[in-house]
């Protein structure tokens, strides 16, 4: 009896998952909704799956509409700063036609680095805290760094989970919502802290 109840549990957690990281899909693909969308994805991750509480469906929609605003903003600036520092690795390859070790790390340092930093974070934190402009970017840079461990290690899981996505769109159905699992026993610590 005590197996069977595990294992209900356990394909509870992934048929919770699967929900909604395919809510999160579909609500991501309007990109400028991306944020909201991320930011619910989390929240639901966190209260339905960790915490066997809540409802996906209602929880993410509720979700996505309080934290909209307020991810709204962040989600362009990244989207233009993404934009522009894409548009600045194909010029520098269409100048020179190769792809050297100076693009490798012009997209490192321009891209990658603060691009997924801040990625990673703000939206776990924004599905948690209220913030006022550049109050947010404060917060997050402030986290980051004096968790600078888990934070490469959450940028690591980022990777290797995105990498997985573009890869194959099938890992879309499970591996955002598995990336934030993993990804909450990091943060939920660190905004308990901040929390008290």
């Amino acid at each position: 009896m005590k197996k069977i109840a595990v294992l209900n549990r356990i394909l509870n957690a992934v048929g919770q998952m699967v929900t909604v990281s395919i809510l999160w899909t579909v609500c991501s693909l309007p990109l400028f909704t991306i944020g909201a969308a991320s930011s619910s994805l989390y929240y639901c991750t966190v209260k339905a799956v960790r915490r066997e509480s809540g409802n996906v469906l209602t929880d993410f929609f509720r979700v996505f509409k309080e934290n909209f605003w307020q991810a709204l903003p962040v989600t362009m600036i990244i989207l233009i700063y993404e934009t522009l520092i894409g548009f600045l690795v194909v010029q520098h390859f269409h100048s020179t036609g190769i792809v050297g070790i100076d693009s490798f790390i012009a997209i490192c340092v321009g891209f990658a680095i603060p691009g997924i930093w801040f990625m990673v974070y703000v939206f776990p934190c924004i599905s948690r805290f209220y913030f006022k402009g550049i109050r947010l970017f404060r917060f997050v840079l402030y986290i980051s760094v004096k968790h600078l461990a888990s934070t490469l290690l959450i940028i690591g899981l980022f990777l290797v989970s995105g990498f997985l996505c573009l890869s194959n769109g099938v890992f879309l159905i499970i591996v955002p919502a598995l990336y934030n699992f993993m990804v909450s026993f990091l943060l939920e610590p660190v905004f308990r802290d901040c929390s008290s």
